[in-house]
């Protein structure tokens, strides 16, 4: 996206034509999707094209105000009005990179603005001239200064990201956004951007709209991996409780962040000597056999040991037994996920509506559909 973006620019800039433009944003955009496009559902081709739709679309708003101000400038002047718009880039980027922060990586930088301030100079001080100087030396054999600096340049950047990143509150973590939450987040960004005249009002409409779709929204209360070695639910407390924090550490990382919780926050299950008894709220009880909980007035059993299916058959609402199949042809729970269950329609995630006293699954089979990468497989014998 760059090379093809930078070439535009500098050929229109050789034939004495506007080099930005809105028209070259869609240009670049048209050509990568026809090359690839499966890119438009990737977070890098939305995050950068909404970065620049927004930067392009800003200035060639305010292009006469900017020309104005830089005419008859003084030296401090254009000192001050290069910092104002490093500021003003940096907040358009960063408040039209938001939507895509959020839904994608549950995350929101809060210190953006101070460290472009820092890092923008930089690069354009030291870095590019640098590596331009560089690169006209090369032939020359005398690069190597000038590579030595550009290299100093980049890692006062990186020291810089690693300061703001390190500072309190460096990220606000974000429950997960529902699908239509983000896409109307996108069309009221775009309509901002790209429509003439008083059109642009509607995209009030697409961001209450949004919101709406946010209001119903939960995380699961049960969350089972695709192998069924991590388990996990939803407290009363807000927290993830988990079976293991040793076994499948990126997965766990994953749901931590969808439920807008910092990484390695998650509660292992305490240890109890017996599994046989009524839990109080949503405390497990495990011992060998099973792990017992109540979530929202369901129970939940986390079976260990086949042995114990008959009788957490006849107590569970939702039986999990992950390691093995349900072999209990008379099972009372409403909801059963085994072996089999995972081996065939992947990680699994259940929701209890406490006021309508019912439960929903959804697992990975359901959310990509019947795809050719996708197909279920067929259950394989019990015997």
């Amino acid at each position: 996206r760059a090379v093809l973006m930078t070439g535009i620019v500098i050929l229109a800039s050789i034939m004495d034509r506007t080099p930005i433009s809105l028209r070259l944003v869609s240009f670049s955009a048209f050509v990568i999707l026809l090359v690839s496009p499966e890119s438009l559902i990737s977070a890098s081709f939305q995050m950068s094209f909404g970065a620049v739709i927004a930067l392009v679309a800003f200035y060639e708003g305010t292009e006469q105000f900017w020309i104005r101000s830089y005419r008859d400038a003084g030296p401090l002047r254009r000192i001050a009005l290069y910092f104002i718009g490093v500021c003003l880039s940096s907040l358009i980027a960063s408040t039209a990179t938001a939507p895509f922060a959020a839904y994608h990586f549950q995350q929101f930088p809060t210190y953006g603005l101070l460290a472009n301030l820092m890092a923008v100079p930089l690069m354009g001080f030291l870095i590019m001239p640098a590596g331009l100087a560089a690169f006209i030396l090369m032939p020359f054999g005398l690069s190597y200064w000038p590579l030595q600096l550009m290299a100093l340049g980049v890692n006062w950047t990186m020291d810089i990201a690693r300061w703001t990143a390190g500072l309190p509150g460096a990220a606000l973590n974000l429950e997960s956004w529902p699908f239509e939450t983000f896409m109307a987040f996108v069309f009221a960004g775009l309509l901002i951007c790209l429509w003439k005249g008083q059109g642009k009002t509607l995209s009030i409409v697409f961001a209450a709209a949004g919101i709406f779709a946010l209001l119903p929204h939960s995380p699961p209360d049960i969350l089972v991996s695709e192998t069924g070695k991590l388990i996990a639910y939803l407290g009363a407390d807000g927290q993830i409780h988990v079976n293991s924090k040793r076994t499948e550490k990126f997965v766990l990382e994953n749901w931590e962040r969808q439920a807008g919780l910092p990484e390695g926050s998650s509660i292992p299950f305490p240890k109890s000597t017996s599994a046989k008894q009524e839990t109080e709220g949503s405390a497990p009880l495990c011992d060998t056999q099973a792990c017992r909980i109540t979530v929202k007035a369901k129970n939940i059993s986390l079976v260990s040991d086949p042995y114990a299916l008959p009788f957490e058959c006849a107590w569970a609402d939702i039986l999990i037994v992950a390691q093995e199949p349900i072999t209990e042809e008379d099972c009372r729970s409403s909801v059963k996920i085994d072996r089999f269950t995972l081996w065939r329609e992947g990680a699994q995630a259940v929701w209890i509506d406490d006021g309508q006293k019912t439960i929903k699954t959804l697992s990975t089979y359901m959310m990509t559909g019947k795809r050719p990468w996708s197909i279920r497989r067929e259950q394989p014998s019990r015997n």
